[in-house]
């Protein structure tokens, strides 16, 4: 059975999370220039999510690294990197709402 993109998203934020979320609504949300860009949540939680081409994923990465060693110098409050890769054609990044 092939896993929808946003199963395969959910599945990835239930296991980094550790908690599971019930089912969810997505809808889009400003703030991609180069992205589609959606709000996901379960009524309790909430998730952003960023998506672009299967080939623009290092970029989904590099932003990942990026804003975990800004969150490192505890200089900055910056958005927290749940999980990020490739599913349905899709490169995608979550982070915390």
């Amino acid at each position: 059975m092939v896993s929808s993109l946003w199963d395969v998203i959910q599945e990835q934020i239930q296991q980094v999370t550790g908690v599971p979320l019930g089912p969810c609504d997505r809808r889009s949300v400003a703030g991609g220039s180069i992205n589609q860009t959606y709000g996901l949540g379960d009524g309790q939680r909430t998730y952003f999510v960023k998506l672009n081409q299967a080939n623009k994923a290092e970029m989904f990465e590099a932003e990942a690294l990026g804003l975990q060693e800004m969150a490192a110098s505890k200089t900055i409050r910056v958005p927290t990197p749940l999980c990020w890769g490739v599913a349905a054609e899709n490169s995608y990044i979550v982070l915390d709402g």
